[in-house]
C-alpha cells in the first residue's frame, strides 16, 4: 500500500491543476483537447508515443 501514495498524489493534483485552470483562467482543458487546434498538437506526440511503443514491443519479442 506504501507504493501507491505517490501514484494517488499524482492524480490528485492533475485533477486540482485542471480544476484551477478553468476556475482561475477561464480555460477549459478537456475542450481543447477536443477542438481541432488542439487536436494538431495531440495527435503527432500520440503517434510519436505508439510508434516508440511498438518499436519497443518488437525489439523485445526479437530478442527475448
Amino acid at each position: 500500500m506504501k507504493t501507491n501514495e505517490g501514484l494517488i498524489m499524482r492524480v490528485v493534483l492533475i485533477i486540482i491543476a485542471i480544476v484551477a485552470l478553468k476556475y482561475f483562467l477561464h480555460f477549459d482543458l478537456i475542450a481543447w483537447i477536443n477542438s481541432e487546434a488542439g487536436q494538431k498538437v495531440i495527435q503527432p506526440i500520440w503517434n510519436l508515443i505508439k510508434s516508440f511503443y511498438f518499436w519497443v514491443e518488437n525489439f523485445f519479442r526479437s530478442h527475448f
